[in-house]
């Protein structure tokens, strides 16, 4: 299972030197582009708890320099195609419909390229879907598990 991916992710120049020079600021704009509209609203199961909130104190917790390597490590992949194509298992990708880091358009090409894929849309979700629409995620899950061991 593929989730909120693609077969390349290029970073953004200026989050790139933010994770170096200004960490902070950095954390922010991730959590803000990471998260679709309805967790700008606080739109979650648990009311009154702010899932960019949750995603800067996790961000916080990592040691100095992780989110500067994860960004650069995604900026720099380059074997994407090469590797979906590859892929000969039957494969879920689930992608957000909000998703500013990794585009639905570029979750779907992956998918193309991929030869026993199934795509899965996340409605009103960005790249951090997973916690923001976990009932969606973990129902796919569920169903893609059960339909591939039956």
């Amino acid at each position: 299972c593929l989730i909120a991916a693609a077969m390349s992710i290029p970073v953004n120049n200026y989050l790139i030197d933010a994770s170096e020079k200004a960490l902070q600021k950095a954390v922010n704009l991730m959590t803000s582009w990471g998260h679709g509209s309805g967790a700008h609203l606080f739109d979650n199961t648990m009311p009154g708890h702010s899932f960019l909130e949750y995603g800067r104190r996790i961000m916080d917790s990592n040691n100095r320099g992780a989110l500067l390597t994860d960004l650069s490590a995604c900026n720099n992949y380059k074997n994407g195609e090469n590797a979906a194509g590859q892929i000969c298992h039957p494969t879920l990708c689930i992608l957000a419909e909000e998703d500013k880091m990794t585009p639905l358009k570029y979750g779907k090409a992956m998918a193309e390229k991929i030869k026993n894929s199934e795509v899965i849309v996340v409605e009103k979700a960005g790249h951090i879907l997973p916690a923001e629409k976990p009932l969606e995620v973990n129902k796919a899950l569920n169903a893609f598990l059960k339909d591939s061991l039956s």
